[in-house]
């Protein structure tokens, strides 16, 4: 499997990193480990991704994966235009959503429902496209604080769904988490994010490298999963360096424990039930991984640069950090790495 992704690679990058993420995932689960073949595959096919920036020569903005893995969704630049595109396992452009929004709008970020029906879109106002109906709906609007309406120069820089699909969480850059129902009404708004904290003694250039000029912070990550009695928990993460997981009951939130993720700023969060526990994890601009079970963790693992993305396997309590060096790195539960074998 490892010499047919290598075979592809050259014409094919997206392909080929697909199959690296697949044959990672067999190799984890028939070998507990990651073989040197197989993490060198994996490296390589990133590399040649980033390199051949291969969907029709684009700036990618971000991409998702649909629940049953058979579709992955990229929302792109071009020309002053964002647009989605959707591309089968082999690479091929199987539907386009044909609205083009002025790139001052944006669509990134964008995330799949839980039936896979659905793709949620960020950027200024949340937006869904229903992938059979080929319909778009949104920008969404609405108010934020009590009183306080969400203005127009806000941004989503964080969407997801919650478990059963009922609901989006939409993490904004005005330190907003707003909750919207699925036909765009406001159904809750929690501030989320209180911005930068002042840098501890000795952390000045820390907080120099990795701080923001803003008052108010933002919302960058957001995940969402089931407790084990069937509640539905939220995990956040911005620029206060704190990763706080809320309970949602109707329209309120109830802030159940706030971890310190820091330093830097939350760049993007994970979390899954495993054994009747929750586990989190985190990835913050300063490279620093931080993961928690049911609110406990242990010292963090450093990223020689900032971690940009963060993974919990649906299977096990394998998690997988991607980092700004272009490395990707396999932890379990206790933050412990899991090197290749």
């Amino acid at each position: 499997h490892a010499a047919t992704a290598q075979n592809i690679m050259a014409l094919r990058p997206l392909a080929a990193l697909l199959q690296a993420i697949d044959i990672t995932g067999d190799s984890l689960q028939s070998q507990h480990s990651v073989l040197p073949t197989v993490q060198r595959t994996l490296f390589q096919a990133l590399v040649q991704g980033l390199e051949s920036n291969e969907i029709l020569d684009n700036n990618i903005q971000a991409t998702a994966l649909s629940p049953d893995g058979l579709m992955v969704a990229a929302a792109i630049f071009q020309g002053g235009n964002e647009r989605v595109q959707f591309f089968d396992r082999s690479n091929h452009n199987i539907a386009t959503i044909p609205d083009k929004i002025p790139a001052t709008q944006g669509v990134a970020p964008i995330a799949f429902s839980p039936r896979g029906d659905l793709l949620a879109m960020g950027g200024r106002g949340v937006r869904v496209w229903n992938v059979q109906k080929q319909t778009l709906q949104g920008p969404f609007v609405g108010t934020g604080m009590p009183g306080k309406a969400a203005p127009e120069n806000v941004t989503t820089l964080a969407v997801r769904f919650t478990p059963d699909g009922d609901l989006l969480l939409a993490g904004d850059s005005d330190g907003m988490l707003r909750i919207w129902t699925l036909d765009g009404k406001l159904a809750a708004s929690i501030h989320a994010d209180d911005g930068p904290r002042p840098a501890a003694p000795g952390q000045e250039g820390a907080a120099k490298t990795y701080g923001a000029t803003w008052q108010t912070g933002r919302v960058r990550a957001v995940a969402a999963e089931h407790g084990p009695n069937g509640e539905i928990f939220v995990v956040t993460g911005g620029d206060d360096g704190f990763v706080k997981q809320w309970q949602l009951k109707g329209p309120t939130a109830t802030l159940v424990h706030k971890l310190d993720g820091s330093p830097g700023q939350i760049s993007c969060v994970a979390m899954k039930l495993r054994a009747g526990k929750l586990v989190i994890a985190s990835g913050a601009s300063s490279g620093a991984v931080w993961i928690w079970t049911d609110g406990h963790g242990g010292a963090p693992y450093y990223f020689v640069k900032a971690v940009n993305a963060i993974a919990i396997s649906p299977k096990d309590e394998l998690v997988a950090a991607a980092g700004a060096d272009v490395s990707v790195r396999f932890f379990d539960s206790r933050g412990e790495e899991i090197a290749p074998a």
